[in-house]
Formats: C-alpha cells, structure tokens, sequence
C-alpha cells in the first residue's frame, strides 16, 4: 500500500476507535431486531404506539445497521488507508461522526417523531434525527477524502488493492453527496414519503455501491489483502473502473427524462451485481494466507454464497413484495458477517487453537444459517412490505422458518458481541478464556 505518515503519529488509534463505534452500532441495530420480533409477538408496544412505534423502531434498525455499522467499518479502512490527513482532522471527524451517532440514537426520547418509510434510508422527520444522519455522514465523508490522494495511481496499476478499493468507494460516497444536493436543490414533492423517496434514491443507490467496494476490500483483507488469491484480486483491478463509469456519469440522471432519472440507478445496482460475478466465484475457491485457518474463511466463503443468493434474488423482483426483504436481508447479512471477521482479525480474536476456531466457525454459521432461514421464512409468509404484521397471522412454515432463523442470528450477534468485549475488557488473556468457552460449546 501506498502510504505517507507523518512521524510521531499513533495510526492504530483511530482504526480502534471506528471499530468500536461500528461494533456498539450493530449491537443497538440487534436491540431493535429484538423489539422488532417483540412488537410484532403483541408482547410490547413501542414509544406508546405499536404501529408508529414499530415504524419508528425499523427506521432506527435500519439506520443502525445499514448506515452506521457499515459506514464506520468504512472509516475503519478509511484511516488505516490514509494517505495526508492530519491526526486533528481525523480526530475532530471522528468526534463529529460521535455525536451524529448520539444524535440518532436519543431522537426517539427529545420529542414527538414521525417515521418515514422511504426507500433505502427510512428516516424520522424530526431536526435531531436528521441532525445526526447529516454530521454522521459528513464525518465519514471528511475520513474517506484521503484516500482519493492515490486512486489515479491505483487505477494505473501502481499502487495496491487496498488503495484502489479504498480510494474507489470514497470517489462514490463522494459522488453519493453530490446527488444527495442535487436532489435537495430540486423541486421536491410535498407528500413526506415521496419527498425524501426523491431525496435518498440515487444516494441510496450509490450508497450501495459504496458498501460492495468496501465489502471486497474487506475479503482480500481476509485473505491477506491481494498476495494470495490470483486472479481474483487481478479481477478486480479490471472492475473496479467499470464499475466507477456509472457512478461517475450518475449526475446526469436526475436531468434525463422519466422514468429513466430513476431507474437508470437501479440499471447501475444491477451491473455491479452481475460485473463482480465472476470474483465471487473465484473468492469461493481462494486460500488464506494469514494463518488464521478455516475459521477465518467461514467469513468469506459464507457471505459470498449469501451475496450471490441476494444478488439473484434480487434480478427475480417483479413488484413491491416480501422478495425484496428477502434480497436486502441476504445482502446486509452477507455484509455484516465479512466486517465480523474483519473485526476478529483486527483484534486478533481469530486465536490459534483448534477449538477457538471451531467457535468461530460455529458462530459464523449460526448467523448465516440464521439468516437463509429469515430469507426463506420472508418468501414463504410474503409479509407486506414495512408493515407491522402478527405472529399468528403468518403461515406456520413461515412462522417456524423466521422464529428458527432470526433467533439464531440474534445469538449469533450477540455473541459477536460478547467476544468483541471481552477481547476489550481482557486483553491477550481473552484468548485462553475463548478456547474454554469454545471447548465448552464444543462438549455439548
């Protein structure tokens, strides 16, 4: 990788500190997975209200998940990637993207709130929520700058993988900005929905395309970045430009006619999917070189297969029914379980014993299995799109599919979680008390 750091500045810091913001996101986006399975059991009733309490309760789910965890594991990258920026600045982005966090998360408590289901990023219409979404990603935006530094020379074939996917997805969430004030200089609709339908479409879109280029920077770090996997990473070199093209050209869609300005992002989601096909396919067959054995590799070969099922998944949508969940479940699930294993290798939680791995293993599968089984359970039950449906109002398969499915994941996350802490809590001595809790799981 190509680096210029300044003397006397800690460059492990930083990184810590995203991955522990990314890490307390997740486990509040779980918080709310769980209110959500409760609202719709009948056995709470959220902010007073069940069914703007669960809108209210899916909005910050949703945001948690898909905005803050996947972001921050962007700034994770993002400052380990660093070409110029100076410590200050990071740190005071770094603050910034704090607070907008802590916005989000006390919207809920400071005021009345009015959940918007809008697509790709539902929102709450109140100033404190918007508030911090907008210094969130102003932050994130201000951390993954540098990494623009040597984007030209990666794409020359002159600096490494890391380089080149780092510096491509701050180029798109660059670009995503840029069409987020397009779209608010614009004319925008009165109805709520539809205007912040109007104001997230094409940022949402290329906020998508932000997350898949980091989602492969995470499997070649996996993989010890790109020494080991051959033609995979080479792949990649060749992809990466041609999926910038539609990205770099997406200005113009707002100003060509309809339906065309929007469905011309959705054409561009739709070409990233099928242009990374065949790295998938190689990444399946690819060994790690980090010593961290099969374990590690539950962090990528099973989130490929969830990716490949959500992508195909995703070309079968005919209309607004419960196979876009089922999509979007497949995709994030895949997602969030490779930024596990990123966490893991960060920390060094991978452990070199036998049975530490088996652990990791079987957490990984249990979230993955868990989360085939909610995809499955959302096609069979084909429940209304963000629409607060009773338990008992499912089909018994559907029903037996998401309870099975979505209880194995949230042990899975929780977990995740636990291990995560206790790495924090205890140090190197974590390791010897993950093998006794892995040999325990093992001798059940």
């Amino acid at each position: 990788m190509v680096r210029s750091r300044r003397p006397g500045v800690d460059c492990n810091r930083l990184p810590q500190a995203w991955i522990a913001l990314a890490v307390t996101a997740f486990l509040v986006s779980v918080c709310y997975a769980l209110l959500l399975v409760l609202a719709r059991s009948g056995m709470v009733t959220l902010f007073g209200d069940n069914e703007r309490g669960f809108h209210s309760a899916l909005v910050l789910h949703v945001n948690f998940s898909l905005l803050v965890w996947f972001l921050s594991m962007g700034g994770f990258f993002w400052s380990r990637n660093r070409q110029w920026a100076s410590r200050r600045i990071n740190c005071v982005a770094f603050a910034a993207a704090l607070a907008g966090v802590l916005l989000i998360a006390v919207a809920p408590l400071v005021g009345a709130v009015t959940p918007i289901m809008s697509d790709y990023l539902p929102v709450l219409d109140q100033v404190f929520f918007l508030a911090g979404i907008g210094l969130f990603a102003l932050a994130v935006s201000v951390v993954s700058l540098p990494s623009l530094v040597h984007l030209p020379q990666a794409l020359a074939g002159r600096a490494d993988s890391a380089s080149l996917l780092c510096g491509a997805a701050a180029l798109v969430l660059l670009l995503a900005d840029v069409q987020l004030g397009i779209a608010a200089s614009s004319a925008l609709p009165d109805t709520a929905l539809l205007r912040y339908q109007r104001l997230f479409w094409g940022a949402g879109h290329l906020l998508q395309t932000v997350n898949l280029l980091l989602v492969m920077q995470a499997w070649l770090w996996l993989l010890g970045r790109s020494q080991v996997i051959g033609w995979p990473a080479r792949l990649f070199r060749i992809q990466v430009p041609l999926i910038l093209f539609p990205a770099l050209i997406s200005p113009l869609f707002p100003y060509l006619p309809a339906p065309y300005d929007m469905r011309l992002f959705t054409w561009q989601m739709e070409w990233n999917g099928l242009l990374v096909m065949p790295s998938l396919l190689g990444l399946l067959l690819a060994r790690s070189s980090t010593g961290a054995g099969s374990a590690l590799l539950f962090f990528l070969r099973l989130p490929i297969w969830l990716l490949l099922l959500g992508f195909i998944l995703g070309w079968l949508i005919e209309e607004n029914n419960a196979w876009v969940p089922a999509h979007y479940h497949g995709v994030i699930g895949a997602i969030t379980l490779s930024y596990m294993g990123v966490c893991y290798r960060h920390l060094g939680i991978l452990g070199n014993t036998r049975v530490a791995q088996r652990l990791l293993a079987w957490q990984s599968g249990l979230y993955g299995g868990g989360i085939l089984l909610v995809m499955a359970g959302l096609i069979v039950s084909d429940i209304p799109r963000k629409n607060l449906v009773a338990v008992g109002d499912l089909p018994p398969l559907g029903r037996l599919l998401m309870a099975t499915g979505g209880g194995g994941a949230l042990i899975a996350s929780l977990l995740f979680v636990v291990l995560m802490a206790q790495h924090r809590l205890c140090g190197a001595g974590s390791h010897n008390k993950l093998a006794d809790l892995a040999r325990g799981a093992g001798d059940v």
